[in-house]
């Protein structure tokens, strides 16, 4: 009698969730991709705004779905999916836009603001992104030539995400690349800062690296905060939980020339869902602050870990500021693998994050390893942790974690930085695009002086300024001074150098020694680039004086 009655009360039981569910079916719009192609058009043709709709509901909407698309608030076109929508089921819809100049904001939304079709939520109906149109042909050739560095963005979010400052920087830097502009590798700009032992979290220093480097213009930024909202939604027995994830990041545009701020710049991106790390997000985000790996030396956050999990090496330094390295080597001492640098100031804590693999990517085994600090001249501390058979599911694996990974861009936390890095792109290319418009429109002081009709006065020595990695040479004077490509100058090393105070310039110096020549293959306005003509190295500072034709 006993097991009939709580059979009975099973199947009740059973029937009130199946109903509850039922109940509360409904359809549930959402945009699941939204695109512009092609994705960098010209401006005045003719670009495709596309979106995907899809019902993540369990119910049909039977009534059509209308799709409006706006470029910067103003509405632009509209479509309508005929007929409603099953559940599950995806749609293509697009709109035609003829493109303009500059930054641009594009959204669309589903069944907005009318609400027509009656949803289980009637707040996830939009989708914007950030884009960046040339203005013209003019301005596209400028963004072209000029040579950005973006620097690590500071990580000030407390998130415990892998790579978050080096992989918006490399996100910006990739973007900006995809429109022509040059962008200096960011190794390059750190092995210089690294080789002079300089922070490279200081304005001062990214330029005077960047200005050996022949960069005109420095992204320097920082992520500022990362925040993750998790909802639970419990229906009978059934657990449904998503996440919503926040992510904001600033950046300043630094002009090499005067070292001063063009621009300061920011962006926000938010994403909703329930895929990749948005389960359990928050716990992770506790795990990862909570880990115990500044409180003193060199330490790992635990003593053992399992095959596969992320390995967190912290050095908190009691020391002089400056440049610091881990290596990983196991029991028998041998090299696994490079963790690279990191800039550790007096008194403050630098963390890296071992994927328990080594140099060549492979997956290593059980047993003990060591993790040991390179200070560029000694192995200044060791931490021991061991490795155990067995996977753990306590974390999320690493490329779940480590912005710029494959699997990373997949989850919502990685939708949401790429939209602050799309951000990121659009005004820092808005800064530079007004800048070159500004010059072009009303030139004044020392622009007026490059106009054909009013030619330069021709300065005939000048400095060497940077060697660069590709051969090339430049000097600190372009075309504002009269140099011109195919221009021809002696190198020389020199002695009793002196310069003029106020104008930097060169007023008399005693030639040591010809190096040799070098030609003009490139010029702007303040920095010319040259080839040596024959084998001999330039050093920064040699004087550069100009040969008569």
């Amino acid at each position: 009698m006993m097991k009939r009655t709580l059979r009975a009360w099973l199947v009740v039981a059973a029937l009130a969730v199946s109903v509850s569910v039922l109940a509360e079916a409904k359809p549930d719009l959402v945009v699941a991709s939204f695109e512009i192609r092609p994705s960098v058009p010209l401006p005045g043709s003719v670009a495709a705004l596309v979106a995907v709709v899809e019902n993540v509901g369990d119910d049909r909407s039977s009534s059509s779905v209308f799709v409006f698309f706006a470029v910067d608030e103003v509405e632009v076109g509209n479509a309508t999916i005929v007929g409603g929508m099953e559940a599950h089921a995806q749609r293509e819809v697009s709109v035609p836009w003829t493109a303009v100049g500059g930054p641009h904001i594009l959204t669309v939304a589903v069944d907005q603001p009318q609400n027509r079709v009656r949803e289980s939520r009637e707040t996830n109906n939009t989708a914007s992104i950030t884009v960046f149109i040339p203005w013209a042909a003019a301005s596209s050739d400028a963004l072209g030539g000029l040579r950005v560095a973006v620097a690590e963005f500071a990580d000030r979010s407390d998130a415990g995400f892998v790579n978050m400052g080096a992989g918006v920087a490399d996100g910006l830097a990739d973007r900006l690349a995809e429109v022509g502009v040059v962008v200096v590798e960011r190794g390059e700009l750190e092995a210089l800062l690294q080789e002079r032992n300089l922070d490279p979290f200081r304005e001062e220093n990214l330029v005077l690296a960047a200005r050996e480097l022949g960069v005109e213009l420095v992204v320097a930024g920082a992520v500022d905060a990362v925040s993750v909202g998790e909802i639970a939604l419990t229906l009978g027995i059934v657990r449904f939980t998503s996440a919503t994830v926040d992510v904001r990041a600033s950046a300043r545009l630094l002009d090499v020339r005067t070292g001063g701020a063009v621009s300061s710049i920011s962006a926000e991106g938010r994403e909703q869902g329930a895929t990749g790390v948005s389960v359990g997000l928050n716990g992770f985000l506790e795990l990862a602050k909570g880990y115990d790996v500044c409180s003193g030396g060199l330490r790992s956050d635990d003593a053992v870990y399992s095959v596969g999990e992320t390995v967190p090496i912290g050095y908190a330094n009691p020391g002089g500021e400056g440049w610091f390295g881990v290596e990983i080597y196991d029991a028998s001492d041998q090299f696994l693998c490079w963790l690279g640098w990191r800039f550790i100031g007096a008194d403050q804590c630098g963390t890296w994050f071992w994927d328990q693999q080594d140099v060549l990517g492979s997956q290593v085994g059980s047993g003990l390893y060591r993790a040991k600090l390179w200070d560029g001249a000694t192995y200044a501390a060791v931490a021991g942790f061991q490795v155990r058979p067995g996977r753990s599911a306590a974390a999320p694996p690493i490329g779940e974690i480590t912005v710029g990974d494959e699997s990373f861009d997949r989850t919502i936390a990685g939708t949401a930085v790429r939209r602050v890095i799309e951000q990121l792109t659009a005004s820092v290319l808005s800064a530079i695009a007004s800048d070159i418009r500004s010059e072009s429109a009303a030139p004044s002081g020392e622009d007026v002086a490059l106009l054909p009709s009013e030619p330069a006065t021709r300065v005939r020595v000048a400095q060497v300024a940077a060697t660069l990695p590709d051969g090339r040479v430049a000097i600190n004077i372009g075309s504002s001074s009269g140099v011109a490509i195919g221009d021809r100058f002696e190198i020389l090393s020199v002695a009793n150098l002196v310069l003029d105070p106020q104008g930097l310039g060169i007023l008399s110096f005693d030639t040591v020694d010809t190096k040799g020549e070098m030609e003009i293959v490139e010029v702007r306005e303040r920095v010319a680039y040259g080839v040596c003509l024959s084998e001999f190295q330039p050093s920064i500072g040699d004087v550069a004086r100009w040969l008569s034709p």
